[in-house]
């Protein structure tokens, strides 16, 4: 009861019930009075004429899948059954309502009938139930009219008892669940799934529960993690699971204005092409924090946070990329990630009047991790790019990363990030961090002084300058908290050279304790000569050049960790110096083509 009083002077009086009678089913996202919009847009749009096609082919492929099941392979976790109930009720459901074919209205209930079945949405990993929640609340309000009275009685009951209430009593319980504080994605996916279980089975003249403004509070609060510039401090694939179930959350409460809601985030302008900036010429994310090295995708957060502010520009780039994305039918799969897919039809930003600008090169994202990104062109795949983080290893997600880069030139990424590892490791996201070598700085692009970790209870390393000219541009972080008691001050530089297709990174530190190594990790074959090693893969050369001279020779470190359980790292090697200590270091590295 404290949020629900708190919020409401936070964000204005709440009506006593409703202005009317409440919007009769469906009236989550898509509404019935939005069917024929969407079939317009359809016939005026090539886009979303594509869109739809491929919205067809998925659901076809989805017709022949199995249904979703009580699964928990690592004895935690129930989210991948969850996700590809959402992703068949999603793509079956749309389906049916803009073609009006039977059979996809028939793999909807099915899927409907075994996520209801369940014996439970496993409360005790709650991203399990918060996306099952929203799964079955789409479907039982997008099917309502073609359920009969046995149907929407089960399904009312399912989703009231191992969804709603489970989530209510996590606000109004005597210990409230951890993730209601809004620390990190949890709480935009838990609140997110409370509001759509809620709108799905409101009635009218229904009292407004205080959960419900314990979720708002719990979004309104993750409000937090764009600030200032629109970046997102737990990486690019959270940024994408986070964001996607905000934009379904503030969705949501934008088609009740009857009862309070949120503000769009101003940051939400700029957050769109966050991923894209952090995307290389080779379609790889700069994936730091626990992320993968994958392929990026436009995601429907990305859509409708284009369409609500209507910048050519990011619109423009953004269409330009799904239909990229969607050009090679790419694959479907079981609880896969796209299961949002069919929302593109219903938030595709608008195309450009005339023809828009395009993105600017370079990007400087601010906030408790900050990120500067280079570019020599958008369209050229053979483009020099270069991505460089500063920001702390105590962050959600976060790993002792601080200041570490990727860089790719003439179609291949030459300094990698490893990524995650294994979430169910012992300690993983606990006491036992800091022992795995994928989360150190042992095995990130950065340096380490004396064979010591990063600080693990450093504050933000900022980024203290950053420049993008014509020709160049340049970014520097302060880095000494990340290494407090091992140097007086670290320093990083990048200088991004355009003309002459280099990087140049600049190390300084202030009396340090021990020898300093420098180290990227890299796939390719390596090939030292004095000062200057060689990288080779797929016929393409890069060239790294050592402008200092502070002693140390190039040596190549197997990237192995130490423990089995780890992820062994095959194909990967670490190229690295060390400089001895001295009063006063200042390295300087040159990537450029041979």
């Amino acid at each position: 009861m404290r949020i629900f009083l708190l919020l409401l002077i936070s964000i204005g009086t709440i009506p006593a019930l409703f202005a009317g009678e409440l919007a009769d089913h469906p009236r989550i996202l898509f509404p019935k009075s939005e069917e024929a919009t969407v079939m317009q847009r359809i016939k005026s749009d090539p886009l979303a004429a594509d869109l739809y096609k491929e919205l067809l082919r998925r659901a076809d492929l989805a017709i022949h899948f199995p249904v979703c099941r009580h699964h928990i392979p690592d004895g935690k976790r129930l989210l991948r059954e969850s996700r590809h109930a959402l992703g068949i009720i999603l793509h079956t459901s749309m389906a049916w309502r803009l073609s009006g074919e039977k059979k996809y209205l028939t793999r909807a209930i099915r899927e409907l009938d075994a996520a209801c079945a369940l014996k439970d949405w496993n409360t005790s990993h709650f991203l399990d139930t918060g996306e099952m929640s929203t799964a079955v609340a789409i479907g039982y309000d997008w099917l309502y009219h073609e359920l009969n009275h046995e149907q929407r009685n089960r399904y009312t009951s399912a989703l009231r008892s191992k969804g709603l209430n489970p989530s209510r009593t996590s606000y109004t319980g005597k210990k409230m669940a951890w993730w209601t504080d809004g620390r990190n994605n949890w709480a935009q996916v838990c609140a997110t799934g409370l509001l759509f279980a809620e709108r799905a089975l409101e009635k009218t003249g229904d009292p407004i529960h205080p959960a419900r403004a314990g979720a708002l509070a719990t979004l309104k609060k993750c409000h937090q993690f764009y600030i200032p510039s629109g970046a997102y401090p737990e990486g690019p694939s959270y940024w994408h699971y986070g964001s996607n179930y905000h934009v379904l959350g503030l969705a949501i409460l934008l088609s009740d204005p009857t009862k309070p809601g949120l503000p769009i985030p101003a940051e939400f302008k700029t957050s769109p092409l966050f991923t894209e900036h952090l995307t290389g010429p080779t379609g790889y994310v700069f994936n730091f924090a626990d992320a993968k090295p994958a392929k990026s995708v436009v995601t429907a957060a990305q859509s409708w946070m284009a369409r609500q502010f209507n910048n050519p520009a990011t619109s423009n780039h953004l269409r330009t990329k799904l239909k990229k994305d969607i050009a090679g039918k790419p694959r479907y799969k079981y609880g896969g990630y796209d299961r949002l897919f069919p929302l593109h039809l219903l938030w595709l930003p608008q195309a450009p009047e005339k023809e828009a600008p395009p993105l600017t090169l370079d990007s400087d994202w601010r906030g408790s991790q900050p990120i500067a990104t280079f570019r020599t062109d958008w369209g050229d795949k053979n483009a020099l790019y270069f991505a460089i983080k500063g920001g702390y290893p105590g962050a959600s997600h976060g790993q002792m990363d601080v200041g570490t880069f990727v860089l790719e030139s003439d179609g291949i990424r030459w300094v990698d990030d490893l990524g995650s590892d294994n979430y169910n490791m012992p300690g993983y996201f606990r006491d036992k961090r800091w022992n795995y070598f994928r989360l150190t700085n042992r095995s990130h692009n950065t340096l380490m002084i004396g064979d010591k970790l990063q600080n693990p209870d450093a504050v933000p390393s900022p980024m203290t300058h950053f420049s993008s000219q014509p020709d160049r541009g340049s970014a520097s972080f302060n880095l000494s908290s990340a290494y407090q008691g091992q140097a007086q001050k670290v320093t990083r530089t990048c200088q991004f050279d355009r003309k002459h297709h280099s990087v140049t990174v600049v190390d300084s530190i202030s009396a340090p304790k021990d020898s300093v190594r420098w180290a990227i990790v890299t796939s390719a074959k390596i090939e030292i000569d004095g000062k200057t090693a060689i990288l080779s893969k797929a016929g393409k050369q890069l060239r790294l050049t050592r402008n200092d001279s502070h002693g140390g020779n190039w040596t190549i470190i197997d990237a192995k960790p130490p423990m089995e359980i780890e992820n062994q790292n095959e194909g990967k090697r670490i190229l690295a110096f060390t400089a001895p200590a001295a009063k006063q270091l200042n390295l300087s590295v040159m990537f450029d083509r041979p």
